[in-house]
């Protein structure tokens, strides 16, 4: 409803719903699926050139003889659903050597990496079985997220993969704007250094997607750092501050982790070997 003063009030849950899982998700996905079917970066429709460019840069390589898919086309969205799955697999191994609880989507539990499930994967508390903030949330929407670093109680960091596409909106202001944003509450976006620069842009671009982005408290972890810091002999829970965002951290997609401000800055106590 569009009013004199050309404010717009949206009435009815679906509109508000509709309106909010926009924010660039579908021509990000459309270009992320051109990419996977090996069609040229040309061939998708052009509606804001900046972000457009942007888009085809994170997908797409250019070279003497025009664009290719930077991830290859040969069945691409089986491939990167296999790597997405390997991210998460490692999240869980990192968050179990650092000493917290961990846990995964529903479903995501069958899913397997290396011949075993993420669902065997996970380090469970034993005397809670519900992880934090579930029970304040809606149901469904928590059981969404990827994957779940946390300590009995309130402390959780909440962490989403995504390699491409990126659907921010859906994650910012669909599936976690149903989560409590406690002081304890970490997310990480995890995904490759190749969107780093798309992030930054859609962040920049949607003030729905900024304001949600901090209100929030996301930060953001490249795939190639995941990997190195799971190669830490030991890691800890403060090694992490030292592998978001890009090289140097900046404000808005890449701005430092402070872990003592959040009530992180004790490991949690017990063993929380994963259950086999």
């Amino acid at each position: 409803m569009q009013c004199a003063d050309n404010r717009i009030f949206v009435d009815g849950r679906t509109e508000r719903e509709r309106l909010g899982a926009a924010g660039g998700d579908a021509d990000d996905a459309a270009i992320a699926a051109a990419a996977a079917a090996g069609r040229a970066a040309g061939s998708v429709p052009e509606r804001d050139r900046l972000l457009t460019d942007a888009l085809r840069e994170a997908y797409f390589v250019e070279g003497e003889e025009g664009s290719a898919p930077r991830w290859g086309a040969t069945n691409g969205g089986a491939d990167r659903s296999a790597d997405r799955a390997a991210q998460i697999a490692l999240l869980l191994a990192v968050g179990a050597a650092m000493g917290l609880h961990t846990a995964v989507a529903p479903a995501l539990a069958a899913i397997e990496v290396d011949g075993l499930p993420l669902g065997r994967r996970v380090a469970r508390d034993p005397i809670d079985s519900s992880p934090p903030l579930r029970h304040r949330s809606d149901r469904v929407a928590f059981d969404q997220i990827d994957a779940l670093l946390f300590r009995r109680g309130r402390s959780v960091i909440m962490c989403e993969v995504a390699l491409g596409p990126l659907p921010l909106a859906t994650l910012l202001l669909a599936r976690h704007s149903k989560v409590p944003n406690d002081r304890e509450v970490v997310r990480l976006l995890i995904t490759e250094r190749a969107l780093l620069p798309l992030v930054k842009l859609r962040l920049a671009r949607d003030e729905r997607l900024a304001a949600a982005w901090e209100e929030q408290n996301w930060h953001v972890l490249a795939a190639d750092q995941l990997a190195l810091l799971a190669r830490l002999p030991s890691p800890r829970l403060a090694d992490l501050e030292g592998y978001l965002g890009d090289a140097p951290p900046e404000r808005g997609l890449g701005a430092q982790l402070d872990l003592a401000s959040a009530g992180w800055s004790d490991a949690p106590q017990g063993s929380t070997d994963p259950v086999s």
